[in-house]
């Protein structure tokens, strides 16, 4: 299943999950998309959708020594998270809507035809949209100049706060290694800028 958007490239299914039948689309540019690089336009609208829907996640596991820190926004706007994939040229998944029929009990059983009432709840279609580690820092020290004043923005503080956190770890794994190089390598192909500091961790 394919689907195309009006960033270039198409969006190809991959993997769903069998809990919520999420499926995980990767973006697969065409032929313009791959001679395309980030642009100040595309920082531009990139912050002002992070600044208002993005979100922190730190994720503690047991055995490790650091957290797992993402930067995530998730949207019932579908266009917006195959365009921030595009961007980033990473995957993005969709949890398909879902209805859930419960019973409510009614107050008056003794009057009532029907002892209870079928409520019929919906859980909207949500696309998410995900960068961990190393590329949340390069993603968000690019974005962070097009972004409200810190002095006035809390969001922009907390930004600030994850790129120096997520900076000041160095990678002691080669699972760790792996995955920041590889975060250095896709968005520096997409002309993203990689701060010094992890191109400092990288290189010893």
């Amino acid at each position: 299943m394919d689907t195309c958007g009006r960033a270039g490239g198409c969006a190809t299914w991959t993997r769903p999950s069998p809990a919520w039948n999420i499926v995980r689309y990767e973006w697969v540019p065409d032929e313009q998309e791959e001679k395309r690089r980030i642009t100040a336009q595309d920082l531009v609208y990139m912050a002002a959708v992070i600044e208002t829907r993005g979100r922190i996640q730190v994720v503690e596991v047991r055995g490790q020594a650091n957290p797992q820190i993402s930067l995530r926004l998730q949207t019932r706007v579908l266009p917006v998270v195959k365009r921030l994939a595009a961007l980033t040229g990473s995957n993005f998944t969709v949890t398909p809507a879902k209805e859930f029929v419960h019973k409510d009990r009614k107050g008056c059983a003794q009057h009532c035809p029907e002892a209870h009432i079928h409520v019929v709840t919906e859980i909207p279609m949500i696309g998410t949209w995900k960068q961990g580690g190393a590329a949340a820092a390069i993603v968000l020290s690019n974005l962070l100049p097009f972004m409200s004043s810190e002095e006035h923005d809390p969001m922009a503080r907390l930004f600030r706060s994850t790129i120096v956190t997520v900076l000041g770890i160095k990678p002691t794994t080669n699972r760790g290694m792996f995955a920041a190089r590889e975060a250095v390598r896709r968005l520096g192909d997409l002309g993203w800028e990689i701060p010094d500091e992890l191109r400092h961790h990288l290189a010893e």
